[in-house]
């Protein structure tokens, strides 16, 4: 059984809140996951998951992505299971970053190694202990970073996939939401 924790945050924002339900449900489809709502986001959040979980490696969830593709969890675990020099691999978002929506991805290694990543993680348990305090956009390095101290490398998965449809509606001003990112 691996835990699966999502990091709750809507920020009184009604929009967030029906997207954060929808990725959820999707979530709950995933078979062999203990799930739990963590109520605190950043580097709060990852401090109780990591605090909480039983399972060797656990997963921690943004509230605001939508997982993508049959059997996800299992597909993270076995990547975890062929890196073992990776104490924390990302999913990759399909609507941001590096390898936005319809990047040929074909070709690629199966992780990639990354200084800073977030949004789906996948941790192996018992490396993240010290937590340091950061300002909330800074959260993501500062854990890899911690990685990188303790002698484990930090990356992303570009097979496994995820739609990060909160990107920007974290933002209470809807101004925000009716702008498409460069």
């Amino acid at each position: 059984m691996t835990d699966v924790f999502i990091l709750d945050f809507d920020g009184g924002n009604q929009l967030r809140k029906k997207i954060s339900e929808a990725c959820c449900i999707r979530w709950h489809i995933e078979s062999d996951c203990h799930f739990s709502s963590i109520g605190s986001f950043g580097i709060v959040g990852k401090r109780m998951a990591e605090r909480l979980s039983r399972s060797s490696i656990y997963v921690v969830s943004d509230n605001d992505c939508l997982i993508l593709g049959e059997n996800f969890v299992q597909q993270g675990l076995d990547i975890m299971a062929r890196h073992p020099d990776y104490g924390l691999l990302a999913a990759t978002s399909i609507c941001d970053g590096y390898f936005a929506n319809g990047y040929p991805r074909e070709g690629l290694a199966e992780v990639v190694p990354r200084h800073a990543v977030g949004g789906v993680a996948f941790v192996r348990k018992g490396i993240l202990t010290e937590f340091k305090p950061c300002d909330v956009t800074q959260v993501d390095e500062t854990i890899c970073h911690e990685m990188k101290l303790k002698g484990y490398k930090t990356g992303s998965m570009p097979g496994l996939r995820f739609n990060h449809i909160g990107a920007g509606y974290s933002i209470t001003n809807p101004v925000w939401w009716m702008r498409v990112p460069e």
